[in-house]
């Protein structure tokens, strides 16, 4: 086997290892569904954090899940539990303990544990994403005793021409709440953002 398909042949395994590493599947255990094993993040390796990584691991992984809720509340846990990286050659968790692992598993610890952090520094970072809101429709509804406009908006993102725009239909002080919510939290993005007055 010549060079360039045993690094290939060790990128595939390593990258096997990290989904299910961060996942939490050791290898001994069963493979999760294709939910559980993608990630929602793409997260380029070559960063100052990671120098001496993209000098042996070059290029992008990619994770993809539509589970983002989900993995928020496992990065919580994980940081909490044990470390989730059995990254052995399929040896059970009890002789990995008792034989301590030879220095190139060690190093592939190293790395995924390398690997594992930069994602999680990189799901932190916020990407500014525009928005296009348009009120669509006003509709008075009298539900005694009381009479309020439902408003109608389509949220529209950028992307593909055929996308369906979301459809939201609330009440105008929801609406002048999530605004005030909004101006607290993101004060310099939403300073040139006027909110407009109820005319019923």
């Amino acid at each position: 086997m010549h060079r360039g398909t045993q690094e290939g042949a060790m990128a595939s395994r390593l990258l096997h290892r990290l989904r299910h590493a961060l996942a939490g599947d050791g290898p001994g255990e069963a493979a999760a569904s294709p939910e559980a094993e993608q990630f929602p993040e793409s997260s380029e390796l070559e960063d100052d954090d990671a120098e001496g990584l993209s000098s042996r691991l070059s290029g992008t992984l990619s994770f993809t899940s539509a589970e983002d809720d989900e993995d928020d509340e496992d990065e919580d846990d994980e940081e909490a539990g044990p470390d989730p990286l059995p990254l052995g050659d399929g040896t059970s968790g009890e002789d990995a303990e008792r034989s301590p692992p030879p220095d190139g598993q060690r190093g592939s610890q190293l790395l995924a544990r390398q690997l594992q952090d930069f994602w999680k520094k990189s799901r932190n970072t916020l990407a500014p994403q525009r928005l296009l809101f348009e009120v669509t429709s006003a509709n008075v509804v009298k539900d005694p005793p009381s009479k309020y406009v439902l408003y109608t908006l389509a949220v529209i993102s950028p992307g593909p021409p055929d996308c369906q725009p979301a459809q939201i239909s609330r009440r105008y002080s929801d609406f002048e709440r999530l605004h005030r919510n909004l101006q607290r939290q993101f004060r310099g993005p939403m300073a040139a953002i006027s909110f407009p007055q109820s005319h019923y």
